[in-house]
């Protein structure tokens, strides 16, 4: 079944695939930044330090916003419908376990922030699949709700997020690190209670359990 079967209008169906090359892209740039940080921090500490901080500031300017835009924007449209309650539910608890994650990796140091990277790999993706396959289509089928409206102003909101100081390249390889990025220092947020399947173990730290790539 393709886009503009599934989308109830041609602008939906633009919407639809915009999203998807969105979730794309950040599953796609993290992963990129997670292998660096496996393979590059134990191999040179400088490096690892700028891979380190180069993820943190990719999760800032991509991964957060994401998180907070869909579930301003997405999700109370996808919870109307009866379908979708239960599902938006124990997404706005992955959201609270993905947060937990970038808190840890904020809070470690290179080495022992791998567990968390791969963690927080494996649950974003996981996650972002769902909105992909699950809540986009319920959205673009149902009556009265026009996706390409909601996904405009999701578009809107990651536009004109939080300032970010300094550029943010592209992942170079493990062995010249990155350069001109900056991460921000702060402790880690609260802890997921367990409801998006974590166990509520740490900091999410069952999600590199429950799946791979």
């Amino acid at each position: 079944m393709d886009t503009l079967t599934l989308a109830s209008t041609p602008e939906d169906a633009a919407a639809l695939r915009a999203a998807e090359a969105h979730h794309a892209r950040l599953v796609g740039e993290l992963t990129a930044r997670v292998t660096l940080l496996l393979t590059g921090a134990g191999r040179d500490p400088v490096a690892g330090r700028r891979i380190h901080r180069g993820l943190l500031a990719f999760c800032d300017r991509a991964i957060l916003p994401h998180l907070s835009a869909a579930e301003a924007v997405l999700y109370p449209a996808a919870r109307a419908l009866p379908e979708a309650r239960l599902l938006i539910d124990s997404l706005i608890a992955e959201h609270a376990c993905l947060t937990s994650l970038v808190g840890a990796l904020r809070s470690a140091d290179p080495a022992g922030a791998i567990a968390d990277a791969r963690a927080l790999q494996v649950l974003l993706e996981e996650h972002l699949a769902k909105e992909t396959g699950l809540v986009l289509p319920l959205l673009a089928m149902a009556p009265g709700i026009r996706l390409s409206v909601l996904h405009a102003d999701l578009d809107r909101r990651l536009a004109t997020g939080p300032p970010v100081t300094g550029p943010h390249p592209a992942p170079e390889s493990a062995e010249t690190g990155e350069t001109g990025e900056t991460g921000e220092t702060g402790e880690a947020d609260g802890g997921c209670d367990g409801s998006c399947g974590c166990g509520g173990a740490g900091a999410c730290g069952g999600a590199e359990e429950s799946g791979g790539s």
